[in-house]
């Protein structure tokens, strides 16, 4: 793992605690959907003007 994957998780995490709909999830339900979709780039984080969005296509 290199620096551009902990600054892409931290980013999804930011996302994730920040959202009225995830913030109470566990951080099991972010180990089990969100990192195998990083680790098969299976995802899309869409930065604009400072706004954060993250779009999970798939996993595996």
């Amino acid at each position: 793992m290199n620096q551009s994957y902990f600054n892409l998780l931290g980013n999804i995490t930011w996302l994730w605690m920040n959202s009225s709909l995830h913030k109470e999830w566990s951080c099991e339900l972010l180990a089990r959907n969100v990192i195998p979709a990083i680790e098969n780039e299976q995802y899309m984080l869409l930065i604009d003007n400072g706004i954060r969005s993250l779009i999970v296509v798939g996993q595996i």
